[in-house]
């Protein structure tokens, strides 16, 4: 169901989508990489809520674009590493993110499947073989006969928004917010008539798919989303104590970029640590309605999720720790 949408420069889509922090973070390649000229199409990059893995594409007019993923190694980027299992089949790679599961992946790119100009597709990594599944057309709605550039979902929130230029002058994109669906609709799986297949690909009226869902609900998830990050964007975001004297409240107080990344990526855990406790106290409240085999098993993965949360709390300590005292040494210099 798409609850809203909203119009925009092509260029600048990517400051308009208000991702939250437990989602991750996306930001054109030029300003990741704090590069002055620009490429001939837009770039993105994509890091994670620990701040310790970003994917982003590398223009190659000639090769054709790939994806890569870079690994934080303490205080800078590690050596980038090409993502294994996108051939080229794949044209113009562009725009990916990364579920909260770390595992499944959406990018943009022609070629392969494609319905029309930009397709978005999405693949899963595979452990076992370190490479990722071979991708998919997501499918209509989300992908039509124009250009359709990113997809992002927010499972904290379970909101989502797909960019697409569909309707839509030169240089303008509309970004459409939606309430992800349960299960993914594929194009290649509905016999429909060309006139069906327009109406709903080019998403003529949202105000169509508001039958599938309850939109008013839909809306105040994204307020709530909006209200949340605007407190956040005030000076009092966070206070985090370097000393007896000294409290930091912005990211740009931080001395050095490696403990802006540092504590970035303490963020995440200690999202993770929130959330794991959440899934522990859910287990027990619902271990006193379960019978004798059933609690012999839950005992276990309780045990086994305490465990996890007080290791989490433990990295967390030490994290803070070893923030502080470089934030001091710089400091003290």
């Amino acid at each position: 169901m798409f609850i809203d949408s909203l119009v925009v420069d092509r260029d600048s889509f990517l400051t308009k989508i208000p991702l939250n922090k437990e989602s991750g973070e996306i930001m054109s390649y030029n300003k990741f990489f704090n590069k002055a000229k620009k490429t001939s199409v837009m770039m993105s990059v994509y890091i994670n809520e620990f701040g310790d893995q970003a994917y982003y594409a590398e223009e190659d007019t000639v090769r054709g674009n790939k994806l890569y993923r870079l690994d934080w190694l303490g205080e800078k980027w590690g050596k980038r590493t090409k993502v294994e299992g996108i051939d080229s089949a794949f044209h113009q790679i562009n725009y990916p993110f990364v579920l909260s599961d770390g595992i499944t992946l959406f990018f943009s790119a022609k070629g392969a499947n494609s319905v029309g100009g930009y397709d978005i597709f999405t693949t899963t990594f595979d452990s076992d073989s370190g490479k990722f599944y071979e991708p998919q057309n997501y499918g209509f709605p989300f992908n039509s006969t124009a250009n359709d550039y990113f997809l992002a979902i927010d499972e904290y929130d379970n909101i989502g928004w797909l960019v697409s230029d569909r309707n839509q002058p030169e240089g303008k994109v509309c970004i459409y917010t939606f309430i992800p669906p349960t299960l993914r609709k594929s194009f290649e799986e509905d016999d429909l008539t060309e006139d069906e297949l327009k109406k709903y690909a080019n998403i003529q009226s949202i105000a169509d798919t508001w039958k599938f869902g309850n939109r008013a609900e839909g809306l105040q998830k994204k307020a709530n989303l909006l209200e949340r990050q605007a407190a956040k964007s005030s000076d009092e975001y966070f206070s985090f104590v370097i000393n007896d004297k000294l409290v930091y409240h912005r990211l740009d107080n931080f001395k050095s970029k490696a403990n802006r990344q540092q504590f970035l990526m303490l963020n995440g855990q200690k999202a993770l640590y929130r959330k794991k406790m959440e899934e522990l106290d859910k287990m027990r409240l619902n271990y006193e309605s379960l019978s004798k085999a059933q609690k012999a098993k839950v005992s276990t993965d309780i045990i086994n999720k305490e465990q996890e949360t007080e290791q989490l709390l433990n990295t967390i300590t030490e994290t803070e720790k070893r923030i502080r005292n470089s934030e001091n040494k710089l400091i003290n210099r």
